[in-house]
């Protein structure tokens, strides 16, 4: 009992802003609605399997456990990602102390991460959320293994990376970008640590029935790598700096920059040096392979931490008046760092003010929560166009995930049956041949011709509006199609209508 009063004694400037960013991450969860990605996990959730083919499966059946527990709901769903938001910033704090660093560092550290681009990535059920959980993890159990830790922390490290593998395939990124640090730092110990081995094979293990379904599969995450870096390559590799100033936190750069300087050079974090080379290597394989800037997010917990020992020490240096003047100028540039976060971050507008705001222009999550229920009644009042007789035998086809994800979540059980051929979605079809109306839903404006050949004659019946100006929402003036007398059997269609994005 004494050890527990003490920790909550030394705790509570921690406890208290984690319980505060927390709340507004629930102020705002509900804010507009679910993201096409978290109606997309949901629904694959329902398809259990091994893997996916744009993901491992541990996300999707979370996010179906998520919205059977809590409801399909945009706050339900984003219970557990705010519940790892926090973990995460508790997790950070525990480092700052591995770091050496006393209450001050870790209150600084619990606000960096709390009011770091941490924010935008908690907000949504994602991959990626429970990816930096992953990886700041793996980080935890490593900070201590490398200070002469039991060994077996190792092998604990080791299976906290084959559960996130199950989750996301990022942490072999920072399983390169360890390796290079451990050879780098020459920390020949680590090498000759049987636990080590130990661990990476139990990774393995775990990982191994994704990996099997995979190879079964025709590896698709291999190839919808490929299409990421086909079609957005030189966009990742323009944006990977910025985005990292942006996870760090804009006006807190340089206590980051001050967290990685200290990993790299001083003596007193000699035995870290590994994490330390880690994220530039992670960054030059992400520019190499064209992958997405934020997928460097998982080791910046971990160096906020570091920067914020340093940031600590330097705060508490001076004259009464000098620290002051230093406190000052930190509080200013924290309070405008997470200022511009929240902004940039969460749907803070109103909705009913959103679709013609200046955010719907930069945050493109908060354009793909919106309007999802206003999609699902346009898209109901063209089915109710159709005969009894012809709804029998109609089915919908859209053009991505999150539009059938949605009609399918939030849409009128009356609809005909769903389908998409993009992703996995693809796999949970075709419809049967009794279907043979078609009612297409697609933003292309060639999809009526392009359709036309395999479903029958298709007419343009409406086009969406969800009040966006042009060129903001995939959907906004997408156009709703009536195909009818499907020529060809299901099995000659389907495998065309198949595409990664």
């Amino acid at each position: 009992m004494p050890r527990v009063v003490s920790f909550v004694r030394v705790q509570w400037p921690v406890i208290a802003i984690t319980a505060a960013f927390t709340g507004l991450m629930l102020a705002f969860a509900g804010q507009y609605g679910l993201h096409r990605d978290e109606m997309y996990f949901i629904v694959a959730g329902r398809h259990p399997d091994f893997g996916y083919m744009d993901q491992p499966p541990l996300t999707p059946l979370l996010s179906a456990l998520s919205s059977a527990v809590f409801g399909v709901s945009a706050l339900g769903v984003r219970i557990l990602p705010t519940v790892v938001y926090a973990a995460v910033v508790l997790l950070g704090v525990l480092q700052a102390r591995q770091f050496g660093g006393g209450r001050l560092a870790q209150a600084l550290t619990a606000l960096g991460i709390a009011g770091s681009g941490w924010i935008a990535v908690a907000h949504l059920d994602s991959t990626e959320t429970y990816d930096i959980l992953g990886w700041t993890v793996f980080l935890v159990l490593a900070v201590r293994a490398l200070r002469g830790g039991d060994s077996r922390l190792w092998l604990a490290a080791g299976i906290a990376a084959g559960i996130d593998l199950q989750n996301k395939n990022l942490i072999l990124f920072l399983a390169v970008g360890f390796a290079a640090g451990i050879l780098l730092a020459r920390r020949w110990d680590v090498l000759r640590d049987r636990w080590v081995w130990i661990g990476a094979a139990a990774a393995f293990l775990i990982w191994l029935p994704n990996v099997v379904w995979q190879a079964q599969n025709g590896w698709p995450q291999l190839e919808m790598a490929r299409v990421i870096a086909d079609q957005s390559g030189a966009e990742n590799r323009s944006q990977l700096i910025l985005i990292q100033v942006l996870f760090a936190g804009p006006f807190l750069i340089p206590v980051f920059l001050a967290g990685l300087w200290w990993l790299l050079r001083s003596n007193d974090a000699a035995a870290w040096r590994p994490i330390g080379w880690a994220y530039p290597v992670v960054l030059l394989v992400l520019f190499a392979t064209e992958g997405k800037s934020y997928y460097a997010g998982g080791l910046i917990a971990t160096i906020i931490a570091a920067g914020c020992v340093v940031a600590a020490r330097w705060l508490e240096r001076g004259r009464r008046w000098v620290r002051g003047i230093k406190a000052t100028a930190y509080t200013i540039a924290t309070a405008a760092s997470v200022f511009l976060i929240v902004v940039l971050a969460l749907p803070i507008v109103p909705a009913a003010q959103f679709p013609t705001s200046s955010e719907a222009k930069v945050n493109s999550d908060a354009v793909s929560e919106y309007g999802w229920p206003s999609f699902d009644a346009q898209v109901a009042a063209v089915v109710d166009t159709l005969s009894s007789a012809d709804r029998r035998h109609a089915f919908i086809l859209t053009g991505n995930y999150g539009e059938a994800g949605a009609l399918q979540l939030l849409g009128s059980p009356d609809l005909p049956p769903v389908y998409s051929g993009q992703n996995s979605y693809w796999s949970w079809g075709p419809p049967d041949d009794a279907r043979t109306i078609g009612i297409v839903v697609d933003g292309w404006d060639g999809a009526g011709a392009y359709f036309s050949p395999y479903l029958g004659a298709c007419r343009l019946m409406a086009r969406i509006d969800l009040g966006f100006p042009p060129g903001i929402s995939e959907e906004q003036g997408a156009g709703i199609w009536i195909c009818r007398d499907r020529t060809l059997p299901w099995s000659e269609i389907w495998p065309l209508f198949k595409h990664l994005s």
